[in-house]
């Protein structure tokens, strides 16, 4: 069967959770077994996306609110939800600021290195490399194992890869030896034009080539500094935001968003 994307997601009666996780499957059209007559999936070709929540509840919930405010179809979190993967308060803490969005958006994930220990994120969402298509783009979710052989199989030109890591950052987790080489091997193989990550907690876009690399790590997490030069950054921004895509025939537009929901940027990603 082709491409057919499985998400097991498994949910503890400990969390109380208003609502469940809705996930895409491969056409886009239909969400899990936990997909009831009581969710209702706009279809706006909006996607809102941000990473790096963990420490600072507050402005987690002010980015939240701001992101609900313009109704997503979709909602993508980048990784980095809680400080420790095990620490079950954290988790119930990060459902519950997150409710409002899992009510009419569907709720897409990547796990970050504070997922970890993992035994939450197995119970919670299962599987760590997936692909969702919605019209028309293949929104492909890595983890870091696994994720080469994965994109080499179901990567296309049409597709927006997201994965917590970045492959080019000028902030402190530049010296992570995260050998991220081959991935981008084959990002440049399949023609993929978009690649969005976190991990370092501001705001980057680098332009390689025809290849636009964003790091979106500002949902909540003390901020770092730009802390090397790298000839490819375009933009960088050391604030707390989120993004917003835009689908639009052959083309992404692309706006950053910040606490004072003020456009940071603008600009459009064709595939």
């Amino acid at each position: 069967m082709k491409g057919r994307i499985i998400f097991i997601i498994v949910l503890i009666p400990i969390l109380s959770l208003s609502n469940g996780l809705y996930f895409l499957y491969e056409d886009g059209t239909n969400c899990t077994m936990y997909c009831d007559k009581d969710f209702y999936p706009r279809t706006n070709n909006t996607i809102a996306v941000y990473g790096d929540s963990r420490w600072n509840d507050k402005i987690h919930g002010k980015i939240v609110q701001l992101i609900e405010n313009n109704r997503p179809s979709i909602v993508i979190h980048l990784g980095d939800m809680v400080n420790r993967g095990d620490n079950l308060r954290e988790w119930k803490k990060f459902f519950e600021i997150t409710s409002s969005l899992r009510k009419n958006s569907y709720f897409q994930l990547v796990k970050g290195n504070h997922e970890n220990p993992d035994i939450y994120f197995k119970k919670f969402f299962g599987y760590y490399n997936y692909y969702a298509d919605y019209k028309g783009v293949r929104l492909i979710f890595l983890d870091l194992n696994g994720s080469v052989d994965f994109l080499k199989k179901y990567g296309n030109k049409n597709s927006i890869v997201f994965i917590h890591y970045p492959i080019y950052t000028v902030g402190p987790h530049y010296k992570d030896n995260l050998n991220l080489s081959r991935l981008n091997d084959v990002i440049k193989q399949k023609g993929i034009k978009l690649v969005i990550s976190a991990h370092d907690h501001n705001y980057q876009r680098f332009v390689v080539g025809r290849i636009t690399y964003i790091v979106s790590g500002g949902g909540g997490a003390f901020l770092y500094d730009k802390v090397i030069y790298n000839e490819h950054l375009v933009s960088f921004y050391k604030k707390h935001h989120f993004l917003l895509l835009k689908l639009i025939g052959n083309s992404v537009e692309i706006k950053v968003i910040d606490l004072e929901n003020k456009v940071l940027e603008e600009f459009s990603v064709e595939f």
